[in-house]
């Protein structure tokens, strides 16, 4: 059971696509290349809940969904990123794109979630590391985007 999930690699060729399942979920994607894209799945129940809804596919790598819940305004994003071995660039211009978006003025009682895969491996502490930000249950080498 779910009331909203983050995907990624969805593999989807059209650029923006909204599609209602069988069974009654929403499924808000973005696409454009052959081995990316990401979306957002909204469960029937949940979608029972939620007005104003705008979707957003920004690019195969990130989208959004505005919606409101409860008087509160909420934007859900999605993203994948780049791996470790892909070109900085690219990862760049998704942290760029996504300071834009938390920029945006959704007023004082906007919440932003975001989710997806970030293609990053925290990895085990090391010296220095905030155990309250990481949490201490890491394993593992940390890679190049943790």
């Amino acid at each position: 059971m779910y009331d909203i999930l983050f995907i990624a690699e969805t593999w989807r060729q059209d650029r923006e696509e909204v599609v209602e399942t069988s069974s009654g979920d929403s499924l808000f994607l973005s696409g454009g290349s052959s081995h990316h894209g990401v979306g957002i799945a909204v469960s029937p129940k949940f979608r029972k809940r939620i007005s104003n809804i705008q979707f957003h596919a920004f690019s195969p790598r990130c989208c959004a969904l505005d919606f409101s819940i409860a008087g509160k305004v909420v934007r859900a994003i999605a993203v994948y990123f780049p791996t470790s071995w892909s070109d900085d660039a690219e990862a760049d211009a998704l942290y760029d794109l996504l300071s834009i978006l938390l920029e945006g003025d959704g007023g004082a009682d906007a919440l932003t979630i975001i989710g997806g895969d970030f293609n990053a491996h925290v990895g085990a502490l090391v010296a220095g590391d905030d155990q309250s930000l990481l949490g201490a249950a890491g394993s593992g080498v940390r890679n190049d985007r943790g």
